[in-house]
């Protein structure tokens, strides 16, 4: 017999599976085991769904933006393995790709495509709203708050508004408990909602740190968009939507089996963006006219020692060294444009601008993307190579003085000016004023003094991080 998350465990120890041996999270589950029919409004969610569907496989056959469609499934379903152990889940894919996925020059999703057909206008009510309601639909963490008979009671963690779900009798709402943590698609309204995904499930510690993730979510959203005509709820709404890749990964990442708040954070670049490394490869039919648009386009700079292109973006700060921050490089390469960043939400940001300048002149191809995880390690023989040019660069005594004080020079002016991910993307100098940051402070450092010791002494300058933990008062 199965024991039940908020049971006892078996072995013995007095505390709740989900607490002891059943710690195992996030908790993947099969698809709902629902009848054909359930003689609710469900029914209708799915079959204007099936029809969004049918539509969409008819513009990978037929549409005029057929080639980048296919590509964007077969890059999808390569990275994120749909249905297949260790990869997301079927609905997860199928809503992600329908309603999240803009492509094509004009950017729009397939379920935008489908709302603009005759077919929609000619549906009876209350068809037109219900395919609104999945248009608009987003995935996003709920807490359980309530389980009714009929009803389950969930609160967005970010915006706090409630949604009373209709409860189909699933298993993962027999094997969830109050306080755990969904990630999910919702339609419909709070009033009256159903879900379009199998829920992720994760144990109500995740709370603090999955709000922290999507506040750097959503604050890289309004830096990246302009949000001057939108509403605060459709701001978050479209954060959602953009976010729905970094999460699909996140869901996949190899030995992602606990709460993040029990894990080092991932790696992030300066944007709070996860760092995963992309490749973004378009077609060039004009040549001359890309270099045209590149040259002109007020966003890249062309460095002539590498021959390439670097996208850049001027800093707002003076109090962060240099002036500029390279979000990509780019260069042409036999008939091809080639993009390198390090995350997702520059890939598709880089994408879509070239699009746009290019004005014809380029087609996307695809986005390769690998995390930081999966990148391979080098070989000990790599390393000991590494180690010895390290070793005769840094015998030169000035050289190696430059090298320390250039160091020091970085973590006393510019470190402790940036947004750290372990922080909760507060600065050292924030963190430093509360006991809790303090607190936060000491765990970073004593990872940061682990890591540097790890690193034989002649090879690489290190840091004396003595005086600078006792200008932040963590001694």
């Amino acid at each position: 017999m199965k024991t039940g998350r908020n049971e006892p465990c078996p072995c013995g120890s007095g505390k709740k599976y989900k607490k002891c041996c059943g710690f195992d999270i996030p908790r993947r589950l099969p698809p709902p085991e629902l009848p054909e029919k359930t003689g609710t409004v469900w029914d209708d969610y799915m079959m204007l769904t099936k029809m969004v569907v049918m539509y969409g496989q008819a513009q990978k056959q037929f549409g005029q933006d057929k080639k980048e469609l296919n590509r964007i499934h077969d890059d999808l379903e390569r990275r994120f393995r749909p249905g297949k152990e260790g990869g997301i889940t079927d609905s997860f894919f199928m809503t992600m790709l329908h309603f999240d996925i803009a492509y094509g020059r004009e950017q729009k999703t397939i379920i935008d495509r489908f709302m603009e057909e005759d077919i929609v206008r000619g549906l009876h009510p209350p068809g037109p709203t219900l395919l609104g309601h999945l248009q608009n639909s987003y995935c996003a963490l709920y807490e359980v708050l309530e389980k009714k008979h009929d009803v389950m009671i969930l609160s967005d963690i970010m915006t706090g508004e409630r949604y009373s779900v209709l409860s189909l009798g699933g298993p993962h709402e027999n094997d969830t408990g109050e306080g755990d943590i969904w990630y999910v698609r919702l339609a419909g309204t709070p009033r009256q909602s159903v879900t379009l995904t199998t829920p992720y499930v994760f144990d109500a510690e995740a709370k603090k740190s999955f709000r922290k993730i999507m506040q750097g979510h959503l604050r890289t959203f309004e830096k990246m968009t302009d949000t001057q005509n939108l509403s605060e709820e459709e701001i978050y709404r479209q954060s959602c939507k953009a976010a729905v890749g970094f999460w699909a990964a996140y869901m996949t990442a190899p030995g992602q089996r606990e709460v993040p708040s029990h894990t080092p954070p991932a790696m992030a670049n300066m944007d709070h963006q996860r760092m995963i490394f992309c490749r973004l490869v378009m077609t060039v039919k004009d040549v001359p006219a890309v270099k045209r648009a590149l040259d002109e386009f007020d966003e890249t700079v062309f460095d002539e020692h590498s021959g390439h292109w670097i996208w850049q973006k001027r800093r707002r700060t003076k109090r962060m060294l240099g002036e500029d921050v390279i979000l990509a490089e780019i260069s042409l390469e036999e008939g091809k444009l080639v993009a390198m960043t390090n995350s997702m939400q520059r890939a598709l940001r880089l994408k879509n601008k070239l699009l746009k300048v290019g004005a014809g002149a380029l087609v996307y191809e695809k986005i390769e993307a690998v995390t930081p995880e999966a990148m391979p390690r080098p070989s000990p023989e790599q390393m000991e190579r590494f180690e010895e040019e390290q070793k005769e660069i840094l015998s030169d005594p000035v050289v190696r003085q430059e090298a320390e004080k250039s160091l020091r020079d970085y973590y006393f002016k510019s470190w402790v000016r940036q947004k750290i991910p372990m922080l909760g993307f507060k600065t050292p100098l924030e963190a430093s004023k509360t006991p809790q940051g303090r607190e936060e402070l000491k765990a970073l450092f004593t990872r940061m003094e682990s890591l540097s010791s790890a690193v034989p002494g002649e090879s690489v300058a290190k840091m004396d991080f003595e005086e600078l933990k006792k200008k932040l008062g963590v001694l």
